[in-house]
């Protein structure tokens, strides 16, 4: 009788996560349709009514689901029309959900990233993991030895293993006492559990020379298919107007980069205003991204490290000597800027991917 009431219990609280899930699911999806409605509106986007057919012609081979007015957006702010846009409804709850399996979204937790990936990245200067430090090889150390270390540093970047979507949380610290640096990690991080301490990346001359206050980062998304990594699309993120991040977030701007490793003409910020030059004056076009190949070819190799995640978003700087340092990556990405500035994200896998996830 008691196993039978367990049973019960279990699944009663199965279907009301399960009604909760899709309550959070419609709202996300009614919130993400109005932006873009809103947003084509205000732009005055248009599309031919030959173009809207053959949106639907494509896409009905799939889903019935689709909204031509994604495509019909992503054209606008591109600047090329084309079927193949994915739209930002389907992609976060459908796309993602297929292709990454949630179970595993813990690895993307910034203080694991040292044991998964056999790459350079920023030198850890000291974690704290659920309360507890942790100096750079994971040996159990004390709060006076982690600001020992964090005073030796000098300046350093501190981030929260988790939830950092748009440079969320993070903070730049030059630390001058003992007392000062104390009461700086009570203050910003003391109600966190997990956060990483670093080394800030000196970055390549070329890249400094953008936006010098910021690390300018590659970004890559890569896909798993077919057996091997493939880089989809890579944008450069840029900071602005001074801030220490290229987070789109705070102020920072987007450029497509193109295969041979030159920028496009135009970036783009978070709300995909376009920018014909760098704020500072930066002009993009024809400038050569330092390292870009082998930028590339680090998110390929890391990316075959992650089966479970198999549509990954990877942030790599490149350092003074040319290198390139793996930043973190994220297993959700950015749809929205990378269309904006390369096209639809599948390109020539598009065909592929929607009949692996919809039919």
């Amino acid at each position: 009788m008691r196993d039978k009431f367990k049973r019960m219990i279990r699944a009663w609280v199965s279907f009301l996560n399960k009604r909760a899930d899709a309550v959070m699911t419609r709202a996300m999806v009614w919130s993400i349709r109005s932006g873009s409605r809103k947003e084509f509106k205000n732009r005055r986007c248009g599309i031919s009514r030959e173009q809207k057919q053959a949106i639907q012609s494509y896409w009905r081979r799939y889903t019935k689901k689709n909204r031509p007015l994604f495509q019909a957006l992503y054209a606008c702010m591109h600047g090329a029309f084309d079927v193949r846009y994915l739209p930002d409804d389907l992609y976060l709850t459908r796309m993602i959900g297929y292709l990454n399996d949630r179970d595993y979204a813990v690895l993307t937790n910034k203080c694991l990233q040292p044991l998964l990936f056999n790459c350079r990245q920023p030198e850890t200067v000291f974690m704290r993991i659920k309360g507890s430090f942790y100096n750079a090889d994971y040996q159990l150390i004390s709060r006076e030895e982690a600001i020992r270390l964090f005073l030796e540093c000098g300046e350093a970047v501190v981030k929260p293993a988790t939830r950092t979507h748009s440079g969320k949380g993070i903070q730049f610290y030059a630390a001058v006492n003992a007392a000062e640096l104390s009461d700086f990690l009570d203050t910003h991080f003391g109600q966190i559990p997990s956060y990483i301490v670093q080394k800030i990346v000196k970055q390549h001359t070329a890249l400094a020379a953008i936006h010098e206050s910021s690390v300018n980062c590659l970004r890559v998304m890569t896909l798993l298919i077919d057996g091997q990594a493939v880089a989809l699309s890579t944008v450069l993120k840029m900071g602005a107007g001074g801030s220490q991040v290229d987070n789109l977030g705070f102020g920072g701007i987007v450029c497509g980069v193109r295969e041979d490793g030159r920028l496009r003409e135009v970036a783009f910020s978070a709300n995909g205003d376009r920018f014909d030059r760098h704020p500072q004056g930066f002009d993009f076009s024809g400038y050569l991204v330092p390292s870009f190949q082998a930028v590339k070819e680090l998110a390929m190799k890391m990316a075959e490290r992650l089966p479970y995640s198999r549509l990954i978003a990877w942030d790599i700087a490149v350092a003074e000597d040319g290198e390139p340092v793996l930043i973190e990556y994220n297993d959700i990405g950015e749809l929205g800027f990378m269309q904006y500035a390369n096209g639809p994200l599948f390109g020539d896998y598009t065909d592929q991917v929607l009949s692996e996830i919809f039919l």
